[in-house]
């Protein structure tokens, strides 16, 4: 007979005897018996489980990208959204699928998450339950070098309080080099600290005037942020927050910078941030004639709308403008991609030719990324 049905047997046969009283010697596999018993018991009553521990699953899709995998992006955020909504008192995270993720989709990721931890519900007295959960058992492939080290580096695991969730090869740390910075105020000193990150492994950023249009561009989007992304109060967003990240990817020969704020994107931070007369180019050029987001993102980048003034009087909407002044000043092949709302613009200057597209991406993204991309082998000189 098989021993679980033999176990069985043995705590039906203890459990009546003890139900009417009745003595008796018990198996020195009792203890183990109870236990099985009251543990498969348990796990089989769902209501009850449900109950308790109240847990909600987010699962990563195989590819997080911008380019070619939209539709995984639009699955996480209205996972992500309805979470947020159900607020459930813990939720776990699950990257067992995860195979691959672009810079920008990381950027995009740990914005969402972010949200989803400032999203926290009333917890029940006594409860020590954290917002989210990571299990190791439902985590990233432990082969896949690249997005070990990757999530290692911006902080993934260290959020969860994992100390040393997985061994990264030294192989691996000569392989890739990535860099975050994240805050709520426009200093220069951030954008400094990727510059030299970057320029430690490669030479690319030491000409001091690849250095200034470098430099203008992402102040340009910091300062942005700061100071009009963050028009109003958003539920689970810290006012004035930031992300910039710098990547080097040595086996593939590129740099890419990447900066993301979740505030309440291009089409209102420009007409809340203009004028009475520019209120009215507005509502003419973009409402009337129906502008998409990535009109307007277009429209911003070729100094096509109006400039609006900073707190300081000086102008804002330069720093899109700028970054294509940089890829043309450059001697390397280049991409820009930015996304706000539901507009997806792409700007790529290949062998002294310019190419732009525009897309709508299908579904909305709050506030806005930039995501740049430098591709050292191929030198145009």
């Amino acid at each position: 007979m098989n021993s679980r049905k033999i176990i069985r047997r043995l705590y039906i046969k203890y459990s009546r005897l003890t139900e009417k009283h009745k003595k008796f010697t018990r198996s020195a596999k009792w203890k183990k018996i109870q236990k099985y018993e009251q543990r498969k018991r348990y796990n089989c009553n769902k209501e009850h489980t449900n109950k308790k521990h109240n847990h909600d699953m987010i699962v990563f899709p195989n590819y997080i990208d911008f380019e070619k995998n939209l539709k995984n992006i639009q699955f996480l955020t209205k996972d992500i959204r309805e979470k947020i909504k159900r607020n459930n008192y813990s939720i776990n995270i699950e990257l067992n699928q995860l195979r691959d993720i672009s810079l920008n989709g990381l950027l995009y990721s740990i914005s969402e998450i972010d949200m989803l931890q400032k999203a926290k519900p009333i917890k029940k007295p006594g409860s020590n339950s954290k917002r989210l959960r990571y299990n190791k058992k439902h985590g990233i492939d432990k082969n896949n070098e690249k997005l070990k080290y990757m999530l290692y580096k911006i902080g993934f695991f260290k959020n969860f309080g994992i100390k040393k969730p997985y061994k990264i090869k030294e192989k691996t740390k000569e392989k890739y080099f990535l860099s975050i910075k994240t805050s709520v105020f426009a200093e220069t000193k951030y954008i400094a600290d990727v510059r030299d990150f970057i320029t430690d492994q490669i030479k690319f950023l030491e000409d001091k005037e690849i250095q200034d249009y470098f430099d203008d561009a992402i102040s340009e989007a910091m300062a942005n942020s700061v100071e009009h992304a963050y028009i109003e109060e958003t539920p689970y967003r810290k006012k004035g927050k930031w992300w910039l990240c710098g990547h080097y990817d040595k086996s593939a020969n590129f740099i890419e910078f990447s900066f993301r704020d979740y505030g309440v994107g291009l089409r209102k931070t420009i007409e809340y941030n203009s004028n009475g007369k520019i209120k009215a180019f507005l509502r003419q050029t973009i409402n009337k004639l129906n502008k998409t987001d990535a009109d307007i993102i277009k429209m911003l980048v070729n100094d096509e709308l109006p400039k609006y003034k900073g707190k300081q009087g000086r102008a804002r909407g330069y720093g899109f403008k700028t970054f294509k002044t940089f890829a043309k000043k450059i001697l390397y092949n280049c991409e820009m991609q930015i996304m706000s709302g539901s507009g997806n613009y792409q700007y790529k200057y290949y062998n002294g030719k310019e190419y732009e597209n525009m897309a709508d991406m299908g579904f909305k993204i709050d506030g806005f990324l930039i995501s740049w991309k430098i591709f050292m082998k191929d030198k145009k000189c």
